[in-house]
């Protein structure tokens, strides 16, 4: 898989991910998406997670907090999104192939709160300070 298919970009537009983040359009590349996640979360709080064995997002009974530097790598199973999550009592964003991995991350970071349009704009324009 080189791109997003359909039901993954409508999951990013869903988490508030900007079609004109998308470079194959209407779809968004590994690299795209690897653009769009935060570089480094430090203290950011999370109140839901993966669950071990679901596909979907719970609520956790208690805050947590997430610091370090986004990872994408193979486990030796499956592709896993890592933030160095010490203390993540749920399971870290993961899939058979790093697009979906991606997705995964891009949609437990929304759950929490993260806003990927006024985000993704901010460190664009800290890019272009002179």
């Amino acid at each position: 898989m080189i791109a997003t298919d359909k039901s993954q970009s409508q999951r990013l537009l869903a988490c508030g991910v900007s079609a004109d983040t998308a470079d194959i359009t209407p779809a968004w590349s590994l690299s795209a998406l690897l653009d769009i996640l935060p570089k480094e979360l430090t203290g950011y709080r999370m109140t839901h997670r993966y669950e071990p064995f679901a596909d979907f997002v719970i609520t956790c009974c208690a805050p947590y907090f997430i610091n370090g530097y986004l990872q994408l790598y193979h486990n030796g199973k499956k592709y896993v999104v890592d933030y160095d999550w010490s203390g993540f009592l749920g399971q870290m964003p993961c899939a058979d192939d790093p697009i979906e991995a991606c997705v995964l991350a891009i949609e437990l970071l929304a759950a929490n709160g993260y806003d990927f349009g006024k985000n993704n704009q901010e460190e664009a324009d800290d890019g272009n300070d002179e």
